[in-house]
């Protein structure tokens, strides 16, 4: 239990050293950046076909190998859980899609039909969400966390909003260090093999311990910024310019979403 504590925590420091790296992608410009992705997600919503995301894949293939990303690290992240839970919710589809029939059974009485359309459909659907998965996987590898809030401030995201965000993420370190202090104690105190249901019930004390300190902290620190007149209106500004790379940067991503949208309207490998 440890292990995989440990283990995920080292997970993301690891994503926050990558954002610290001088490559192509860590010195965007994040307000280029997060309007690029945000672009980008929205046209592979709109695109119809297989062929019309060539463009939007090729290009998230590409970024890993100039940013210093390794990319079994950038596959793995982006191809569990969502993609797989996407592939999952697409099973259905080879069946209940009209079209040309692949393959046709009979299991007492019931006839399952398999279509060349429905398998099309089924990749089509992963395919999408792989790519927005990637693209926001990108964005939150090669940008610090306190970028990105800049970069929803420049946007004119509610600030209400943005500062639950930013207090949830800088707390949430806070509460992990917690809960393996308490993890470690409660180990420490173990010396037999406890039963599962003993398990459950530790585990349970802990998280309910977790939330009432988690709940403590947070009336302290609430008071604590109201006596220093913090306010919703209170902005983090970090200096940002643009460079030659975030216009080299913009236009790749902007090609591609163009080639992808034309090939959309030219309804080429398109599917019905």
């Amino acid at each position: 239990m440890l292990r995989n504590f440990l283990k995920n925590f080292q997970d993301i420091m690891f994503v926050e050293k990558i954002s610290m790296e001088k490559a192509f992608l860590q010195k965007i410009d994040p307000r280029i950046k997060l309007f690029a992705f945000t672009f980008l997600i929205i046209t592979t919503i709109f695109s119809n076909s297989i062929i019309s995301l060539f463009p939007l894949l090729i290009v998230l293939i590409l970024f890993p190998f100039f940013s210093n990303i390794p990319f079994k690290f950038f596959f793995f992240r982006t191809s569990i859980f969502i993609p797989i839970f996407a592939a999952i919710i697409s099973l259905p589809l080879p069946f209940i899609t009209p079209g040309n029939i692949l393959a046709s059974f009979n299991l007492n009485g019931f006839f399952i039909i398999i279509t060349l359309n429905g398998i099309i459909k089924a990749i089509n659907f992963v395919f999408k969400i792989w790519i927005c998965v990637a693209a926001l996987t990108l964005l939150i590898l090669t940008t610090s966390f306190s970028k990105i809030i800049n970069a929803l401030q420049f946007f004119k995201i509610p600030k209400l909003f943005i500062l639950m965000v930013a207090l949830t993420y800088r707390f949430i370190f806070l509460f992990i260090d917690e809960a393996y202090r308490m993890i470690l104690a409660k180990e420490a105190r173990t010396i037999k093999k406890q039963k599962k249901i003993e398990i459950m019930k530790n585990i349970g004390s802990i998280i309910s311990n977790l939330f009432i300190r988690a709940y403590e902290r947070g009336e302290r620190v609430y008071l604590a910024m109201k006596s220093r007149g913090y306010s919703k209106d209170s902005n983090l500004k970090i200096e940002v310019g643009t460079h030659k790379n975030d216009y080299i940067f913009l236009f790749i991503i902007i090609i591609s979403c163009v080639i992808s949208l034309y090939i959309t309207f030219l309804s080429i490998g398109g599917i019905s």
